[in-house]
């Protein structure tokens, strides 16, 4: 039914559009003085870069389920497709899971973000 299918949706937008806006904040917080905006500015392009990237993916896929007229597709393609970009955006967010906070000392020593990654990798 298109409401189950209008509700997934609200969902996944949800939870996409939400763990953008913390990890957004999240590198706002570790950037350098005076770099927060080149950082929001490429959060922003990965942003853009992934909408395009799955906008060709589910393309891609619903070709792959064609109708009897052109430029339409079925009902049980668009949930199949619909079912794999769920999971690959639930699978991008199970990394939440396993991701560790910088480390206070090296963010009062003011190293760059390279650092801090190095920091937090050998813990």
């Amino acid at each position: 039914p298109i409401y189950i299918t209008g509700l997934i949706g609200l969902l996944l937008g949800a939870a996409a559009g939400a763990s953008h806006v913390q990890c957004t904040c999240a590198v706002n917080d570790i950037a350098p003085q005076g770099k927060g905006g080149a950082l929001f500015g490429m959060m922003n392009l990965f942003n853009f870069i992934t909408v395009i990237i799955f906008q060709s993916g589910t393309g891609y896929l619903l070709h792959w389920f064609p109708a009897q007229i052109s430029g339409t597709y079925t009902a049980i393609g668009f949930l199949v497709v619909l079912g794999i970009v769920a999971g690959a955006v639930i699978l991008s967010l199970a990394a939440l899971f396993v991701l560790q906070p910088f480390s206070p000392e090296i963010m009062k020593e003011g190293g760059g973000i390279v650092t801090q990654c190095k920091a937090t990798r050998h813990r």
